[in-house]
């Protein structure tokens, strides 16, 4: 689209120059724009003389900045009650994050008092049965 400015510059600067609206257009075409603008052009644009040309240029620059292009999106601004899709996910998968962290963290502190309060059945001592000298035999 670089190209396109550039060519649009050349013609205001010829319109500026000389007032002669019917040079024809195909001297300011680089092979670059010419067939973005035949399509626009209904044809080639290389027989449009400058002055529709230039219209043509006008048309071309309003329908462009009305209609956004697929490849570009808009960045919407959040209003009080609106939030961008990016903050939204962001803000989600943060919440998710500490939720997982949380339930980590839950389950490891249950998996040690489980481990902490380990009783013998036989005394009810803070040993496993096995250890228990109950069943110990006397030597």
């Amino acid at each position: 689209m670089e190209a396109a400015r550039l060519a649009a510059q050349q013609i205001q600067q010829h319109e500026e120059e000389e007032d002669d609206g019917n040079m024809p257009m195909a001297q300011f075409l680089t092979p670059a724009v010419a067939p973005d603008l035949d399509s626009s052009a209904n044809g080639s644009i290389a027989n449009k003389n400058v002055n529709e040309a230039w219209d043509l240029y006008k048309l071309k620059a309003n329908t462009q900045t009305t209609f956004s292009s697929d490849r570009t999106t808009p960045r919407k601004v959040a209003g009080i009650h609106e939030i961008d899709v990016l903050s939204a996910t962001n803000a989600k998968l943060a919440t998710l994050t500490k939720q997982v962290e949380l339930l980590v963290r839950t389950q490891m502190q249950g998996v040690n008092a489980i481990q902490t309060t380990i009783m013998c059945e036989n005394c009810g001592a803070n040993h496993s049965t096995s250890n228990c000298m109950l069943l110990a035999s006397p030597e």
